[in-house]
């Protein structure tokens, strides 16, 4: 499903949770960024009943800077909804990410499209919609980004909270302080 494929491809550049993700509305879009002021839970088992709550946590409400390539993500998916509303089966009620009837795409229909993805692009461990989250952050570490600059876009509280994941040195990052250490003239 390419719209789900978009979708696990926006949460890696973005960081977003799940929830603040289909809890996108057009209205929260700004030239170059996303002002992230909500979730949607579908805990209460009903699909048809979509409830957009406020986020996790007073820092979840954040705006993020987006690449060029999210941009164009969101682009894409806009325009494709705007074909989808000349159907009789769409309900337009503001959201982005939306199943062709207009309503945000229930995490148990995304689940199961993202462990079929890592199983067939190879990954052996369980991958959950937070494990993008994780990448996210583990690529803004391969950068050097500052902590506090992560914290800030991922809507973190605590910095133990993305430091457990911030810490996890990649491969690209030892490699890259060896190549530093080499510099020091001693």
């Amino acid at each position: 499903n390419r719209r789900k494929a978009d979708m696990i491809e926006f949460m890696a550049l973005t960081g977003l949770r799940y929830g603040e993700l289909i809890a996108l509305r057009e209205e929260d879009l700004y030239e170059g960024y996303i002002n992230v002021n909500g979730t949607i839970d579908f805990r209460n088992g009903s699909y048809s009943t979509v409830v957009r709550t406020t986020p996790k946590t007073k820092a979840a409400n954040r705006n993020i800077a987006l690449s060029n390539r999210a941009v164009n993500i969101i682009i894409k998916v806009l325009q494709e909804n705007q074909l989808y509303k000349l159907t009789k089966e769409y309900t337009d009620l503001g959201y982005i990410f939306t199943n062709t009837s207009g309503l945000p795409i229930d995490y148990r229909t995304f689940e199961p499209c993202l462990k079929n993805a890592a199983k067939f692009a190879g990954l052996q461990k369980p991958v959950t919609s937070h494990y993008l989250r994780h990448t996210h952050i583990s690529f803004l570490a391969e950068l050097n980004i500052p902590i506090k600059v992560v914290m800030d876009r991922v809507g973190h509280t605590d910095a133990s909270t993305t430091l457990q994941v911030y810490t996890h040195v990649t491969s690209k990052m030892k490699e890259s302080l060896k190549d530093k250490i080499e510099t020091i003239d001693y």
